[in-house]
């Protein structure tokens, strides 16, 4: 651990976590960043060397088009036990 500093974890984060994969990038941080916060909390190292800027936001990377009435409509033909769950998760926006 006293090897780990905010260098190597740059270099860490730029070379070895794929860039092509934001999401995944991200949850990898967040569970390097959770680790280092426990072993500051238990006084295994001084201070937690994350530093990479911004490492913990994904931006989309595709843009989400909604259904349309139509598709919507679909789903009203569906049996009444499959109809039902979507029926509840468009109620609820």
């Amino acid at each position: 651990m006293k090897h780990l500093g905010p260098d190597r974890i740059r270099r860490w984060y730029s070379t070895v976590l794929s860039a092509d994969r934001p999401v995944q990038r991200t949850h990898a941080y967040a569970l390097l960043r959770s680790i280092l916060r426990e072993a500051e909390d238990e006084g295994l190292i001084d201070r937690n060397p994350r530093r990479v800027r911004n490492a913990s936001k994904v931006r989309r990377t595709r843009d989400i088009v909604p259904a349309t009435p139509a598709e919507l409509n679909k789903l009203l033909d569906l049996p009444p036990k499959q109809r039902m769950p979507v029926v509840l998760v468009g109620g609820a926006g």
